[in-house]
């Protein structure tokens, strides 16, 4: 196996000196980008890359979307414009899908660490959020999470999937693992029903109060994504025994 590697790499090293030109032929011509998705408003600058002379732009749908003598795109409404590179003769597109440019405010609960400020959290939130537009604190235990709409609804169609995995890494945890068999939930996690064995889950003071935090904080996300007011948000948990089905706890 050396051997053959040895020969491929000296074989490679002869091509490269013998026809330089079969590495470092022409470069392609290409635009950065063929696909590409704004909001109204919003702006991208296209290049079309290995061009040495003049590039000229053009919209088929202006009223769409706009292109600069340079390259920058602007979303004008919503729909999709194919945006034109012309250079030596040829043509390079670019789809552009505009999207709405309307806004959300995803409001927050706030669960700052002790000795730790709103501001904190708001700095500590921003890495789960990496298409927010805006983050700030909107009253003393609440942030706003400002987001264009169309991102929203496709957050709150994606997230059932993970906080299913979510979910199941919590209730599989070294400190609440074998405590919980499982859960019940209303779309909203506004009712939720945690089943358990009565003698395992009374010999493990601690399990509840870890995931019945961490319920908490999934039932306000969901509720906040799902734009409910934070004074109409509720979160009620029970536990349930598996085999007698009686109500162990209930907030």
């Amino acid at each position: 196996m050396k051997k053959i590697t040895a020969l491929i790499l000296i074989l490679a090293l002869s091509i490269t000196l013998i026809r330089p030109e079969t590495v470092y032929g022409s470069a392609t011509v290409k635009l950065n980008k063929t696909k590409l998705e704004l909001h109204e408003g919003e702006t991208y600058s296209l290049k079309l890359k290995g061009s040495t002379g003049t590039v000229k732009w053009s919209s088929n749908k202006k009223s769409v979307a706009t292109v600069s003598s340079k390259g920058k795109v602007k979303a004008i409404k919503e729909g999709q414009a194919t945006i034109t590179a012309t250079y030596n003769n040829k043509k390079y597109k670019c789809t552009v899908t505009v999207l709405s440019g309307k806004k959300a405010d995803v409001i927050l609960t706030a669960f700052p660490f002790s000795g730790s400020t709103v501001e904190d959290y708001i700095e500590s939130v921003k890495t789960f959020f990496p298409d927010y537009l805006d983050i700030k604190a909107y009253d003393e235990r609440h942030i706003a999470v400002t987001v264009y709409e169309t991102d929203r609804l496709e957050a709150n169609k994606n997230i059932n999937d993970s906080l299913i995995e979510y979910i199941s890494s919590l209730l599989s945890d070294d400190s609440t693992k074998g405590v919980f068999t499982g859960y019940e939930s209303d779309d909203l996690f506004q009712n939720i029903k945690l089943y358990t064995k009565k003698t395992v889950y009374e010999a493990s003071p601690y399990a509840l109060l870890i995931v019945s935090f961490n319920f908490a904080i999934i039932s306000d996300v969901v509720q906040a994504v799902n734009l409910i007011d934070p004074a109409e948000r509720v979160c009620n948990i029970s536990v349930v025994d598996n085999t007698t089905g009686e109500v162990l706890y209930t907030n």
